[in-house]
């Protein structure tokens, strides 16, 4: 099994504007933006008012490992905005739950 989230970041602009039209479910401190067609996508933006680096890509990690767990039952196409600071991975993983599965 292929771990690597590589193939399906989502890395260029015109991407991340496109998935911004998309479907959006606010749920808690995150903002999902879910499309059902077209292949397997992620992204995560984390805004610099949160914190240093060291706690952005802290969050970011999170929620990439949240992903590649829960894969399986998202939609194909998932970029997700963290409006505030999170505490731990159960923070993620709650609001992975509360998301509409396939």
């Amino acid at each position: 099994m292929n771990y690597s989230l590589k193939r399906e970041m989502i890395l260029r602009g015109k991407e991340i504007k496109g998935m911004l039209r998309s479907k959006r479910t606010v749920i808690e401190d995150f903002v999902f933006y879910t499309k059902d067609e077209g292949p397997l996508r992620f992204a995560v933006l984390v805004k610099k008012k949160l914190g240093k680096a060291y706690i952005r890509n802290k969050i970011k990690r999170w929620c990439r490992e949240t992903y590649r767990v829960r894969k399986e039952s998202l939609p194909h196409q998932l970029m997700i905005l963290v409006r505030k600071r999170i505490n731990s991975i159960k923070e993620v993983e709650h609001a992975f739950d509360k998301i509409s599965f396939r």
